[in-house]
């Protein structure tokens, strides 16, 4: 029932058209989060939040079933309908997850947790209603969707005329990002067998601790690292490296001196 419903008619309204197959793994309802920021879609029609939602942070959506009360088939007893929250981030691929759950012989409202990518700046929000009949209801604001924004993590850019942009507070418990232009380190280049063969890392560690490192290319090209800042840190120092294949090293510490920042 859920999959011929849903993926024959679920791109028809709100969102417009998609891939074909964008959509064909249903998400189960997992452990709610109780310390994640919340959207509640409510009966009267209104929206209530709670907390903040921000980039790299689960996200909880509760939807009151009293805003789709049609579409109620039973068969043998049983329900067989569901309501499902379609979602995508800053109008990419389109997810979906379940809104209800079984309980004996009814169908209660079961609140989800979607994990919102680092680099997300807002999601797109739309529900349907269906059962086994081919009854279908919608909930998406006429067409236009259901938008939030989220509140970004702070980043910390190193570009390539050797200028360091801080966009943001460094907070203790949350999440910096780390931009870095490759160009900053032009040595220890090179292929193997066509493929790029060298990479940059980003090391870092927090007050003077233990040093931890993550990537900052894939393939020759830049990524963006997001490290997550323990919730006691006051500091943290960064420096980069380049290596290839073949041993070649390069490196960009501020002179041995490391970048070092604060955190609030």
């Amino acid at each position: 029932m859920r999959r011929s419903l849903a993926m024959a008619l679920v791109f028809l309204v709100g969102c417009g058209a998609v891939e074909e197959g964008v959509g064909d793994e249903v998400s189960s309802n997992q452990a709610v989060d109780e310390g994640a920021a919340r959207i509640e879609f409510l009966a009267d029609w209104t929206t209530a939040t709670a907390g903040v939602p921000a980039a790299g942070e689960p996200l909880v959506v509760a939807y009151d079933l009293g805003r789709l009360p049609d579409c109620r088939s039973r068969y043998h007893g049983l329900p067989t309908w569901e309501v499902l929250a379609f979602y995508r981030f800053d109008g990419g691929a389109v997810s979906e997850v379940v809104l209800t759950k079984a309980d004996g012989t009814e169908r209660l409202a079961a609140p989800a947790t979607i994990e919102v990518p680092p680099e997300a700046g807002s999601i797109e929000l739309w529900f349907m209603n269906s059962d086994n009949t081919g009854c279908v209801a919608w909930d998406s604001r006429f067409g236009e969707n259901y938008r939030f924004s989220f509140q970004q993590a702070p980043t910390l850019g190193f570009r390539a005329d050797w200028t360091t942009d801080v966009q943001g507070r460094l907070e203790a418990g949350g999440t910096v990002i780390v931009s870095y232009d490759p160009a900053r380190l032009p040595a220890c280049r090179g292929t193997y067998y066509g493929y790029e063969a060298w990479s940059i890392s980003a090391h870092y560690r927090f007050d003077g601790g233990a040093v931890a490192t993550q990537p900052l290319t894939q393939a020759g090209k830049a990524v963006a690292a997001h490290i997550e800042i323990p919730a006691a840190a006051d500091g943290l120092e960064l420096w980069f490296e380049n290596n290839s294949r073949w041993g070649c090293q390069a490196w960009d510490s501020a002179y041995g001196e490391n970048y070092r920042f604060s955190i609030e």
